[in-house]
């Protein structure tokens, strides 16, 4: 199993000059559009899976509030890990 690293700060502070909103998960058709109050209401999304690609890089960053990352974190992630078993 490969151990998740996180996000540097740099990092989450280039992916963050890219929003002023929640993207949404655009690959599961969520469009949010919440907008990003302070940084701890932001959750930092690995757009391809650290399993997969462990990159931690600001272009594979993606900041989502909440509830955007829970929804791809069970409907899409969870998915591709019990496949990749």
């Amino acid at each position: 199993m490969t151990r998740r690293a996180e996000f540097t700060t740099l990092s989450k502070l280039k992916a963050m000059a890219r929003y002023i909103r929640c993207p949404g998960v655009f690959e599961l058709g969520i469009k949010c559009g919440k907008k990003f109050g302070s940084l701890s209401e932001i959750q930092f999304d690995h757009v391809k899976r650290c399993e997969i690609e462990p990159d931690n890089s600001p272009e594979n960053a993606r900041p989502l509030c909440y509830d955007c990352h829970s929804s791809k974190t069970i409907k899409k992630d969870t998915v591709e890990a019990k496949k990749g078993r």
